[in-house]
């Protein structure tokens, strides 16, 4: 099987041509892999710094979000000096696969709050709008910047003329500065399909052929296309992108300014988008209009164990962020800030650090001690259940009803009557 060559674009950029759903595969596993001679190599000092800025960026966005993120095992951690050094003695498809790995984990343990790039480490330029902000406008055409926490994933313009929705935009595949210009239309397909763009009723001119592949995001189809295609499209006034039985057809009025302004935003990643991006709505409970108590300093002692109540144990060693049953006399970390109902848990002697459930994508979801900047629980005691909620109707819970001093407490559903779920608020 031969390898395909990338193409370079008018600036001597590197790009992935669009081949059939099969092509497309084996040049995924070529770009991972490679030929055997080149992929021994470590990769320079430059590879090695843009994957340690990707890898440590993602990774401490997602520790941020969740501190039970952090897995120096998995390199899941921010420090870039580690992932210099363990680059440069890495085989450099090991290294491109790490960033990809190390993305997805991210994005994992966040449920989805960081983006998981796609298999050669790039991003779909649709089904994530909440990500994207406003970065310009160019002819009838929105052009928006993608951010996935901190790390930039695409430029895309926009329009609706004629009410035919179409996005056209360029992403970073990390590390490094290729990418792939993508094509999106509303029309499902496959997640492998193939079929014909035709710009003007014809063929487009030159090596770019008709013939492209893609994928599919929700109800968007992704066309690839190579730079034949782009400049093809930046000369033309009418396109027709064929998916199965479907055509679908729309207007390129405005395109060549799209095009200039995409290039533009992707040179410069972004920088200069509104910052004010859509985020994911949290759900919380909103605070009744009757404050129960505000900074008041209690403690809470699980009903069914008098003697103990829940503590921070605090230090740096594992579960050292945890909340967990302790002696009631426990010199310190005992007693917590009690804002309002609705409002956020804090430790009384360290007043920037709030309760907070990790979230994790399996249980047990454990509460913590996190920065309250990062943290958006907002809790409340319900004096007639006794339990300890926040918005997402998650209660304090002693993990498997263990009544006793180390048993953590972690995040489960609020029940009725659920004994591991009944505190005494004491003040």
């Amino acid at each position: 099987m031969l390898r395909s060559m990338p193409e370079t674009d008018s600036r001597g950029r590197n790009s992935r041509r669009s081949l059939p759903a099969m092509g497309r595969i084996a040049m995924g596993v070529f770009l991972l892999s490679g030929p055997a001679l080149a992929q021994e190599q470590a990769g320079d000092a430059k590879f090695c710094s843009e994957y340690a800025e990707t890898a440590a960026t993602a990774a401490e966005d997602a520790i941020t979000r969740n501190p039970a993120c952090l897995d120096y095992g998995s390199g899941v951690h921010g420090d870039r000096a580690m992932h210099v050094e363990w680059c440069a003695r890495t085989a450099r498809d090991k290294v491109e696969g790490a960033a990809v790995h190390i993305r997805r984990l991210a994005s994992r343990c966040t449920k989805g709050a960081l983006v998981t790039p796609t298999e050669y480490g790039g991003y779909d330029i649709a089904g994530g709008e909440q990500f994207e902000r406003p970065y310009g406008q160019a002819r009838q055409w929105q052009v928006k910047a993608a951010f996935s926490g901190r790390t930039f994933m695409y430029c895309v313009a926009e329009t609706g003329v004629n009410e035919r929705p179409v996005r056209l935009g360029f992403d970073l595949a990390m590390p490094g500065e290729s990418g792939q210009w993508q094509l999106a239309v509303p029309v499902k397909a496959k997640k492998d399909w193939q079929g014909r763009l035709e710009i003007d009723g014809a063929e487009p001119a030159g090596r770019a052929g008709a013939d492209v592949s893609g994928t599919a995001v929700d109800a968007w189809t992704i066309a690839w296309l190579n730079m034949g295609h782009v400049d093809a499209l930046r000369k033309g006034h009418a396109a027709v992108l064929g998916v199965g039985k479907a055509d679908y057809d729309f207007s390129l009025e405005g395109v060549a300014a799209a095009i200039t302004k995409i290039e533009e935003c992707r040179s410069r990643k972004g920088a200069g988008a509104s910052a004010a991006a859509p985020s994911r709505p949290i759900a919380q409970a909103a605070p009744p209009q009757d404050s129960a108590v505000v900074n008041a300093p209690v403690t809470f002692a699980p009903l069914a164990k008098p003697g103990l109540c829940v503590r921070h144990p605090g230090g740096s060693g594992p579960g050292s962020s945890e909340l967990e049953l302790s002696r009631c006399d426990a010199p310190k970390g005992v007693i917590f800030l009690l804002e309002d109902r609705g409002g956020p848990i804090r430790l009384s002697d360290r007043t920037d650090s709030c309760a907070s459930v990790n979230r994790l994508p399996a249980p047990p979801e454990n509460v913590m001690i996190i920065p309250c900047r990062n943290s958006t629980d907002r809790w409340r005691y319900d004096e007639r259940s006794r339990q300890i909620r926040n918005g997402d109707n998650y209660c304090w819970t002693v993990e498997g009803r263990a009544f006793r001093a180390g048993a953590k407490i972690i995040g489960e559903p609020c029940r009725p009557n659920a004994p591991e779920q009944q505190f005494e608020r004491q003040f």
